[in-house]
């Protein structure tokens, strides 16, 4: 038979249409399918390239299944059962097998292989459907024209191929139209060349043959197509739907604040900035932080669950007071932000009026109430910055200024004013870093007997290296640390760092580390310095901790356990800064330290002043009654320590002895401490 006749005057045109229909159809399926597969993984994965499987192999034999209902030979025809069913398996498991090879990205030229055994498979299925395919009760005979064979095989293979490499491109809509074109070419093309190819030799001619006996069976497989069609395309558009809903879930979560349902600092950020582009060139937009006063009293007080209660209500509260010009965002904790556009001088204080009333209750406690009220910074663009993050700073840093005043409880930015503090937290961010990236290292102060000048010991004094400021002063540092709370694990480092190094030292001499007050409040200080010396196998009795009196009398009953904890270890304390608290005598009588270290203050006024001499030789006096041996702070002069050893002080430290320095100094011997702290490591 030739092509055109197998197209032509030997088909039934109506059900050569519905093939053609169900096979766009089902191809279409079958890409979205295939495409949802690539871009998922595992179980879905699987999922997904089943569908396809089904979809698109039921597409195919449906196709080749009309057509061949739709032939018209001329004489009685039947199909074989087994052949037939095996047939469609071969279209589905085959289109399953082609979709999951391409879609392995660890394959080479995953997609161009798996176009091949699109073709392969379509044709497989083909051939295989045609055996069964019984003329004339069998008195028909079929043989097939190895040229038009040949000529089916390539078309199902090579469009196949062309196909599957184009969608590996992409999927736009231009892309998906031509590779359903040429997947939909490889199968119609493949089913009638093939049908060109075949040949009946007739064994015994039959009676009247009736046409029609085949449209009821071709409609009911095109309508049973239609359907596993539809239920792909279905779960394929459920899926968007679901991933979309998912999409917009994850989006509201990434923009809003779970507790309040405010938007957050991000996506006020992002309509700062599209509020600025779509404005005229001389728009003015303010921004205004708002943070709640003593949050923190009505979460210990009343507890977090009436914390949060008292967020949500400033949140609704915020909503109903707020234009729709203006927008509000939770940007953390206990601050919110508001920005809105500026024509006139009395926008931003009649905002900041609608805020106070927003906020103002008063929550009821055990000991009466509690009024709630805020601070407010305020930032106006671009006087006072030239992008939204640098504003919502800016007003940030000027709330953070009227939180230290109290006789206002507003503050509009000011660049001479709020730069310190913008340092100050730059530093902190700093700090954090300088931490995480060991900046930091230790200079070792001597400390030497007053009569012998016997070396008894080394204070470790914390250094930062920063590295483009060079060295920073622990002046400078220390006390940033200690009020964002990073002197935890600062001190961690440097008590660590000083086992570590002393542990290595040739001669078995003390090392002092300071304990901040923030330190102190620690309940696991004890556990903490008892796994450095395990770790470091520093014996205990070489370690000694120093604190301030100002630790011990802010809470004397807690420090007094740490201490007792601490001594339990076999360390030693010291009470640092003697001299300069308010309780000085009090404190010795709390704990009983093992040395006191008299605050160099006063030994540097002895020579000019009676009252300074007459301290230091009182410190001496009570060092003596209470048998705690007194180290003497900051001796520079020989005249300083003329009057220790008159007054039989029993040790001293400062710059006549020896200035801190990365290296302890031994008789005849000077270790470098970044080579001990390598043998060690």
């Amino acid at each position: 038979m030739s092509l055109i006749a197998s197209m032509a005057g030997a088909h039934n045109a109506y059900l050569v249409l519905l093939a053609a229909v169900v096979c766009v159809m089902g191809v279409a399926v079958a890409i979205r399918l295939l495409l949802r597969a690539r871009a998922a993984h595992g179980g879905a994965r699987f999922s997904w390239l089943f569908m396809m499987g089904v979809a698109g192999g039921a597409s195919i034999w449906c196709t080749h299944f009309i057509a061949m209902i739709a032939y018209q030979p001329g004489v009685p025809v039947s199909y074989d059962p087994v052949t037939t069913a095996l047939s469609a398996m071969i279209a589905m498991a085959g289109c399953f097998l082609a979709g999951g090879i391409a879609v392995e990205q660890r394959l080479p030229l995953s997609w161009e292989v798996g176009g091949l055994v699109f073709g392969a498979s379509v044709s497989l299925m083909h051939f295989i459907g045609m055996s069964g395919y019984v003329m004339d009760g069998g008195q028909h005979v079929m043989v097939f024209s190895a040229g038009y064979v040949a000529m089916a095989l390539s078309l199902a293979l090579l469009l196949g191929l062309a196909g599957f490499s184009l969608l590996k491109k992409g999927a736009s809509r231009r892309n998906f139209l031509a590779v359903n074109s040429l997947l939909t070419l490889s199968i119609v093309g493949l089913h009638f060349t093939g049908m060109a190819a075949m040949h009946d030799v007739v064994l015994c001619l039959s009676g009247f043959v009736d046409h029609t006996s085949g449209l009821g069976l071709a409609f009911a497989a095109g309508g049973m197509a239609l359907l596993i069609l539809g239920t792909g395309l279905a779960s394929s558009f459920l899926d968007s739907s679901v991933r979309k809903e998912t999409s917009d879930r994850v989006r509201e979560i990434i923009n809003h604040d779970a507790l309040t349902g405010l938007p957050n600092r991000d996506w006020f950020v992002r309509e700062g900035v599209s509020l600025v582009s779509d404005g005229v060139n001389d728009m003015r937009l303010a921004a205004v932080v708002i943070n709640i006063d003593r949050f923190r009293d009505i979460n210990n007080i009343l507890g977090h669950a009436e914390g949060d209660r008292v967020l949500r209500t400033i949140a609704n509260r915020f909503k109903s007071a707020l234009m729709p010009t203006e927008i509000v965002a939770r940007t953390r904790g206990d601050e919110f932000a508001v920005m809105r556009a500026v024509f006139d001088d009395m926008d931003v204080p009649m905002l900041i009026k609608r805020l106070q009333s927003a906020i103002a209750m008063r929550l009821e406690t055990p000991d009466g109430g509690l009024e709630v009220t805020a601070r407010f910074g305020v930032a106006i663009f671009p006087d006072d910055a030239d992008d939204i993050e640098a504003l919502l700073d800016n007003a940030d840093l000027a709330m953070s200024r009227v939180k230290n005043l109290h006789n206002t409880d507003v503050g509009y930015y000011q660049a001479d004013l709020d730069e310190l503090a913008r340092q100050r937290r730059t530093m902190v961010v700093e700090l954090s870093r300088a931490i995480e990236s060991d900046q930091f290292e230790l200079h070792y102060q001597v400390q030497k007997h007053v009569q012998t000048h016997e070396v008894v010991g080394y204070e470790a004094l914390v250094r930062w290296r920063h590295p483009e400021r060079g060295m920073v002063s622990p002046m400078e540092f220390i006390p940033l640390a200690e009020h964002s709370g990073l002197i935890v694990p600062l001190g961690e480092h440097v008590l660590r760092l000083a086992c570590r190094q002393a542990a290595a030292w040739p001669r078995p001499y003390k090392v002092a580390v300071n304990v901040s007050p923030v330190q102190m409040l620690d309940d696991s200080l004890p556990r903490l310095i008892e796994q450095v010396l395990d770790e470091t196998g520093l014996d205990p009795s070489r370690l000694e901790v120093e604190i301030t009196e100002s630790t011990l009398v802010a809470d004397p009953e807690h420090t007094v356990r740490i201490l007792k904890a601490v001594r339990s270890l076999g360390v030693s304390v010291a009470l640092d800064d003697f001299g300069t608290g308010y309780s000085t005598l009090a404190s010795l009588s709390l704990f009983p330290f093992d040395r006191i270290k008299l605050d160099k203050a006063f030994l540097s006024e002895i020579d000019r002043s009676p009252q300074a001499k007459a301290i230091v030789q009182a410190v001496l006096t009570i060092g003596k009654s209470l048998n705690i041996p007194v180290l003497a702070e900051g001796v520079e002069r020989e005249d300083q320590m003329e009057l220790l050893r008159e007054e039989g002080c029993s040790e001293a430290q400062g710059y006549l002895l020896g200035r801190p320095a990365p290296t302890i100094t031994i008789p005849d011997v000077v270790v470098p401490l970044r080579l001990v702290d390598r043998a060690s490591a």
